[in-house]
């Protein structure tokens, strides 16, 4: 236990020290923090700016079904316990392999106010572009913000393709400098649930009570979706410890809309 709890400190230390880094300077934080982590999984994809971390599980179940990648939150860390490290191992077990990626350093700059979106961006695309050598089907499970900052990027054609994507505790991005910038990473809860309930590819909310919107909130989003006849489901935790509700959850829906 002291262990896990030790290399979550180490894990958020260097994703905040990232702050003011480049990706490059960055890279040598992450082969530092790639010697804590299993050997096995550590993977090192590669943009633009260099090579950043990944962890990287094969399926366990005879059926290889796909791949999902993980997203973690914005200035969190690649085991992410909330969500990100538990779902990573139990989808294993129902024939979907897992990709979890270092998010890039949050990096807020009135010079170039889409520095963190084109970074994220070409994390997933890099990703996208590896799972998709082995894999027929691709999922994007985004916690947090993150979906925020992808949206215009998928409806732009930006994105690599994805067959689908798992939304966990979404938020909207953090607040814009500038009424464009609302626009284009959607910082109100109206604007964000707009946008992402207009998008074309099925989309699963999962979220925790305590940890995401309100009901009022998740209720409006839902009935936009309905509105706009958009592929999404929404699924309400109400208890802690449901990873492996959400796991049954996300595989179940998964399978329904053919990707089994």
């Amino acid at each position: 236990m002291a262990r896990i709890v030790t290399l979550i400190l180490l894990l958020s230390a260097l994703s905040f020290n990232g702050l003011t880094a480049d990706e490059t300077a960055l890279s040598s934080d992450e082969q530092i923090l790639a010697q804590t982590l299993p050997a096995n999984e550590v993977l090192w994809l590669e943009n633009s700016n260099g090579k950043f971390l990944s962890l990287h599980r094969s399926h366990l179940a005879k059926m290889r079904r796909g791949i999902a990648i993980f997203v973690p939150e914005t200035a969190t860390n690649i085991i992410n316990p909330d969500y990100i490290e538990p779902l990573r191992h139990h989808l294993n077990d129902v024939g979907w392999a897992t990709l979890a990626i270092m998010p890039p350093p949050y990096i807020v700059s009135d010079d170039k106010p889409s520095a963190y979106a084109e970074a994220l961006i070409e994390r997933v695309n890099a990703a996208l572009a590896w799972s998709t050598k082995e894999h027929q089907h691709t999922v994007l499970i985004m916690q947090g913000r993150q979906m925020a900052y992808l949206i215009e990027a998928h409806v732009q054609q930006h994105l690599q393709p994805v067959n689908a994507v798992v939304l966990v505790n979404a938020l909207p991005a953090f607040t814009q400098s500038t009424e464009a910038l609302s626009k284009q990473y959607p910082d109100s809860e109206a604007e964000f649930s707009a946008q992402l309930t207009a998008m074309t590819l099925p989309l699963l909310d999962l979220n925790h009570l305590d940890r995401s919107q309100t009901i009022e909130n998740l209720t409006e989003r839902k009935a936009l979706a309905a509105k706009q006849q958009a592929n999404y489901r929404q699924i309400k935790f109400y208890t802690r410890d449901n990873y492996l509700t959400a796991t049954k959850s996300i595989y179940g829906w998964l399978s329904s809309i053919g990707l089994k």
